[in-house]
């Protein structure tokens, strides 16, 4: 909660990570118009792969998940289980990837 940048980051070549069961709320808010709740909770760029997000309860978040950047190589996340709960947008947002979801919203 109140994170100054991103809630967590995975940047540059980050591998076989598992993000499980957190709460991750807003963070401080920014100086541009779309970052009155924050930068962003998870971001997955720069090289990052073999990625699952699973079982996080995503809270009041401007920016939920981004994933991918300026990937020109291959790379693998899975998203299960997460709950995005009042957040705004990036439920999640894929730039370049292959990707499976399971979602749940209430």
């Amino acid at each position: 909660m109140l994170f100054l940048d991103d809630g967590i980051s995975m940047d540059t070549g980050n591998a076989n990570v598992w993000v499980h069961n957190n709460d991750i709320f807003y963070g401080s808010a920014g100086g541009d118009a779309d970052q009155a709740k924050g930068h962003g909770s998870t971001d997955l760029k720069k090289g990052s792969t073999y990625f699952t997000i699973s079982y996080n309860h995503y809270f009041d978040s401007g920016k939920a998940a981004l994933i991918g950047l300026s990937e020109s190589a291959e790379f693998f996340v899975t998203f299960h289980h997460n709950w995005f709960d009042h957040s705004d947008s990036r439920h999640p947002r894929i730039r370049v990837a292959l990707f499976s979801c399971s979602f749940r919203s209430r």
